[in-house]
């Protein structure tokens, strides 16, 4: 019999770290979102702010991209998983207070390199957690889970930065996802228990399976779609008649969403497969893309981004959900791999979105992601396979 006690009983674990990431999400989505902003305030240069932002933004997802896959080969062979994260985000918590000395471009570059160091830390170790403890039956739930939790966190960091940024500064924005990031080490110290035990590759030449280099592909170009919203802010204010404030209420409509379908998604992907839940909502999200430059105000934007937030979970959680079946002997490598195509996304797609958007036009990068989108949906469908049989209970 179902009860909201035995759910939580059931995934307690699941849901100590989804609310210890919570905290961390509000205050470095936060930070991000003002980037771009500050960017524009401090520089000197020639170089068009959308696409300084896109440079300035990618360093911190080229440095994850390359530390992810060794943390993840040192996971596999050592463990160590809970140290991992809290170090990580106890790092954090320094590197983003760090931001409050920044007035240069080279101090911001020299904060942005040291912030993708420790969060790659975090990221890789979280989702192993969660990979490791999840039976294939309930994977895609648990994620889902994990990234709703998460989510809160995302979906309320731009109104919280947006709010700092028109009645306070940029130090009370860095100051405050500091303290956040903060609470979220100490809630990992407190309450997350020690995960002594983990699958590893014990054999040592286990290598990943090509398809999770498919399934990355799809996301990689995903991510590379969403992370171009923020390096084009500016455009978007001018383009739709936005205001920071609105900009960031059209950001946590796609978050908010994205939250609340989260978990049904993966619950869905758990009952039917993810790989059909994973396809359909990639190619119905770069259609989507595709739709963004028709917007001409904040009333059509806000909807589209709503509707792109239900799209995205049915991507995230089933893609992730599906790269974990794939990786039982080598968890670290596997979820790392695809967590570098995630950040490799966010380090790509800010420099190409910036240079298309500043020196081409505000709609071509959402054509051309929108058109990748849809390509690397139907590769997924034709080269990627369930890893076991689904049925409805």
């Amino acid at each position: 019999m179902f009860t909201v006690t035995n759910y939580i009983k059931n995934r307690k674990t699941i849901l100590t770290i989804s609310f210890s990431r919570l905290s961390d999400a509000l205050g470095g989505g936060a930070v991000y979102f003002a980037l771009p902003l500050l960017i524009a305030e401090i520089n000197e240069t020639e170089i068009p702010n959308a696409f300084l932002s896109g440079i300035v933004i990618a360093i911190w997802g080229i440095i994850a991209t390359l530390v992810q896959p060794v943390l993840g080969f040192f996971i596999d062979r050592y463990g160590r998983v809970k140290k991992i994260l809290f170090s990580g985000l106890l790092l954090t918590t320094l590197v983003l207070y760090s931001y409050t000395f920044v007035r240069d471009l080279l101090s911001l570059i020299s904060v942005r390199v040291a912030l993708g160091f420790t969060e790659a830390m975090v990221m890789v170790s979280s989702v192993v957690i969660i990979a490791s403890i999840s039976k294939k039956s309930n994977r895609g739930e648990n994620f889902g889970l994990f990234y709703t939790v998460t989510d809160i966190g995302f979906a309320v960091s731009p109104v919280l930065a947006g709010f700092l940024l028109e009645f306070y500064g940029f130090n009370e924005v860095f100051v405050s996802g500091a303290l956040l990031t903060l609470v979220s080490a100490v809630l990992v110290l407190k309450l997350v228990p020690k995960v002594d035990k983990i699958n590893v590759n014990d054999r040592g030449n286990e290598k990943p399976s090509p398809e999770i280099f498919v399934i990355s592909l799809s996301l990689f170009f995903t991510i590379c779609a969403l992370s171009s919203y923020v390096p084009l802010e500016e455009s978007f204010f001018k383009y739709m008649a936005l205001t920071p404030l609105t900009f960031g209420i059209t950001y946590s409509a796609y978050i908010i969403t994205r939250t609340f379908f989260n978990t049904p998604a993966g619950n869905l992907s758990d009952k039917i497969g993810r790989k059909k839940i994973f396809v359909i909502g990639t190619i119905l999200l770069g259609l989507s893309t595709i739709a963004v430059p028709f917007c001409k105000n904040f009333e059509q934007f806000v909807i589209l981004r709503t509707l792109q937030g239900v799209l995205v979970a049915f991507v995230y959680s089933p893609a992730t959900a599906l790269v974990a079946d794939k990786s039982e002997q080598n968890l670290g490598l596997g979820m790392s791999i695809t967590n570098s195509s995630l950040t490799l996304g966010l380090a790509f797609g800010p420099i190409i979105a910036g240079f298309l958007g500043g020196y081409i036009g505000f709609q071509s990068p959402f054509y051309i992601f929108g058109f990748l989108i849809v390509l690397s949906g139907i590769l997924s469908q034709l080269r990627v396979s369930e890893e076991f049989k689904f049925k409805l209970d």
